[in-house]
C-alpha cells in the first residue's frame, strides 16, 4: 500500500540487509526523477522509471528485466499515495507484470505512515509505525488467468485482498 513518502525507507529499514541488497525500486518519473538531485538518489538507490502515461512499456520491461536477473522489485500497485489513508484500488499494472514475468509476490501491508506524513503535510510528524509481511502468493495462482481478457485486472484485486487482509480492511 502507499500511503506517504515514508513507505519506501520504512520498507527498507524492515527488509534485513541481505534482502535490501538485491532490491531494486519501482519509482514515478514525476517524483523519483523530477529534478538533478532526486535522479542522482533514485540512480543511487536503484529506482526504475516508472512514466504510467509516457512510457509505461519502457518502466515493465526495466522491471522485468530485473525480476529475470533475479533482483527483488517492490512495486506500490495503487500508483499514487493515498489522500484519505484508505486503500485504493490496485493498477492492473501489478498484474501485467506478473503476466510478463512470474514470480512470487510478498504482500506487504504498511500502518502509520500516512498519520505520520500524510499527503497533505509538509513535514513528517511522529507516529508509530507496523510492516506485516504475507505469505508468498505463488505465480501458478495466475495461470488460469492467463487466457482472460481482464487478467491483469484481476490479478491486481487479489493482490489488494492479500494486502487488505494484512491490516484487518481497508483502512
Amino acid at each position: 500500500n502507499h500511503s506517504s513518502y515514508l513507505d519506501a525507507p520504512v520498507l527498507a529499514a524492515a527488509l534485513p540487509w541481505m534482502i535490501l541488497d538485491q532490491v531494486v525500486w519501482a519509482g514515478s518519473v514525476d517524483v523519483m526523477f523530477s529534478n538533478p538531485v532526486s535522479r542522482l538518489f533514485s540512480r543511487l538507490a536503484r529506482v526504475l522509471p516508472i512514466d504510467p502515461v509516457g512510457g509505461a512499456r519502457t518502466g515493465f520491461t526495466l522491471s522485468a528485466q530485473a525480476l529475470g536477473r533475479g533482483r527483488i522489485l517492490v512495486w506500490f500497485p495503487e500508483g499514487w499515495r493515498t489522500t484519505d489513508g484508505l486503500l485504493r484500488p490496485f493498477l492492473p499494472g501489478i498484474g501485467a507484470l506478473m503476466l510478463r514475468a512470474p514470480v512470487p509476490i510478498i504482500p506487504v501491508r504498511i500502518e502509520g505512515t500516512f498519520a505520520a506524513w500524510p499527503a497533505q503535510r509538509r513535514f513528517p510528524r511522529p507516529h508509530p509505525i507496523v510492516v506485516r509481511f504475507g505469505p508468498p502468493i505463488a505465480p501458478e495462482r495466475w495461470e488460469a488467468l492467463r487466457e482472460c481478457e481482464d487478467a491483469a485486472v484481476r490479478i491486481a484485486a487479489a493482490v489488494k485482498a492479500e494486502v487488505a487482509a494484512l491490516g484487518g480492511g481497508t483502512r
